[in-house]
């Protein structure tokens, strides 16, 4: 009886003194709003005290999926105090997803028995697709189609508007009178014969939906993401329109977000043959340059049924 008391009560203040470190402990988890996919981020973990006269001692964090894994380690945290703990996470899937999931845990003092404790769940995290350099020169390869707009070398003598300075940019085009008076190079634009407009058609309709085809789907987000932004950055204006969703047109680095926001939610239409791109007419041809993009694999590269231009093949495009 007395070996038997003394392993029972031995076991209880284990149990009794871990549960306690985790008593009044509150946690809150602060994730960024937006990453890309892929990219490694640091996600930070706000570990509360809120005991009065007792401190929390030995707190872990850990994973919910990965128990027993610590992230963090805090060996003290102070009644009344907190202690703020990061780690890094990155995301594999692309879409609006929650916040890693934590936990604390405790195994004080003995590291016998580990009591844990959830942590309420952050904000959704927007997860953008990734986005690569892409060297648009290559498109412009592309016999017949068109896809990009060739720069003139004559630009015209029109004045159309003032924007900020680009790498490479002709210095002969700098307003240096207006750069002097807000600090930060201005270039004038004048109009251009070509068009500076670039409408995407992303086809999202699959007739299927099996491993292969999910990622040949991801790889047309990317390259509609990267083609998007390269030219958004070059000062284009870009629109995007699928068979059930429509971005209007627009230009600069609010217009990248947008872009972002928009292809991190955007989702196959299942269960449709995909066909021609007969949706894509919300804009006069004659006044923006159409990329046709496709997310079923076997129409990559193929022709319109009218004769138009190619499907955009992500292999076709160079990434610099």
């Amino acid at each position: 009886y007395i070996v038997f008391g003394g392993l029972f009560s031995f076991f209880l203040i284990s149990r009794l003194m871990a549960s306690g470190m985790l008593r009044n402990v509150h946690v809150t988890i602060d994730a960024p709003g937006a990453v890309h996919r892929g990219d490694p981020f640091s996600v930070g973990v706000r570990i509360e005290n809120r005991k009065h006269v007792l401190p929390s001692m030995a707190i872990r964090l850990e994973q919910q999926e990965n128990p027993g894994d610590p992230l963090a380690f805090a060996m003290i945290i102070p009644p009344r105090r907190a202690a703020l703990m990061k780690f890094n996470h990155t995301y594999t899937e692309r879409g609006v997803l929650p916040a890693p999931a934590v936990s604390v845990a405790s195994a004080f003092p003995f590291g016998l028995i580990d009591c844990r404790l959830e942590a309420p769940p952050g904000r959704d995290v927007v997860v953008y697709p990734r986005v690569r350099a892409i060297r648009t020169v290559t498109l412009d390869q592309q016999s017949g189609t068109g896809i990009v707009p060739r720069n003139n070398v004559a630009e015209g003598d029109e004045f159309h508007s003032l924007r900020d300075y680009v790498r490479g940019d002709d210095l002969r085009r700098v307003a240096w009178r207006q750069s002097a008076r807000l600090g930060s190079l201005l270039v004038r634009e004048l109009e251009q014969e070509t068009s500076r407009f670039i409408l995407f058609v992303f086809d999202t309709r699959l007739h299927g939906m099996d491993e292969e085809t999910h990622e040949a789907f991801e790889d047309a987000v990317e390259l509609l993401a990267s083609l998007a932004v390269t030219m958004l950055n070059r000062q284009y204006r870009v629109a995007i329109q699928t068979p059930s969703h429509h971005l209007e047109e627009e230009q600069g680095k609010g217009q990248v977000i947008k872009v972002l926001e928009f292809l991190a939610r955007v989702s196959p239409i299942v269960g449709e043959e995909p066909g021609d791109f007969s949706f894509a007419s919300p804009h006069d041809s004659h006044r923006c340059t159409e990329i046709f993009i496709s997310a079923s694999p076997e129409h990559w590269g193929a022709t319109l049924r009218h004769g138009g231009p190619k499907v955009l093949h992500p292999k076709d495009v160079i990434h610099a």
